[in-house]
């Protein structure tokens, strides 16, 4: 190894002496008083957003268990709109191809996969 190998970088050298400095002058326990501060002052406002945060989660969970109860009222409504799209898809298919198309009803859900 050559001196310029093991050699640091001045600018490196007054970093590293920058931060044992800092670390000299760390003092420890008032650094602990202050966190203790902090958390004596804010502690209460950390409870209060805590609080607001599981309020708006349950206000959110009540109103989506609204939302699929007011589209489940609409459940008939939107089957009209289908069955009426589907029926003129099928004309429009039938002047298009000049074949014979015919919509067979199915008369019950066979399973999850066939509802809204």
């Amino acid at each position: 190894m050559t001196g310029s190998d093991t050699a640091t970088n001045p600018s490196e050298l007054d970093f590293l002496r920058q931060r044992i400095s800092e670390l000299e002058n760390f003092d420890l326990k008032r650094e602990v008083a202050k966190l203790r501060e902090c958390n004596e002052e804010h502690g209460s406002r950390i409870e209060e957003l805590e609080k607001s945060r599981e309020d708006f989660k349950s206000r959110l969970a009540r109103a989506l268990r609204a939302d699929w109860e007011i589209w489940g009222l609409y459940l008939p409504m939107r089957c009209e709109y289908i069955s009426a799209i589907l029926h003129a898809l099928l004309y429009i298919v039938k002047r298009i191809t000049d074949k014979e198309l015919t919509l067979a009803p199915q008369l019950e859900v066979v399973g999850e996969e066939n509802t809204s």
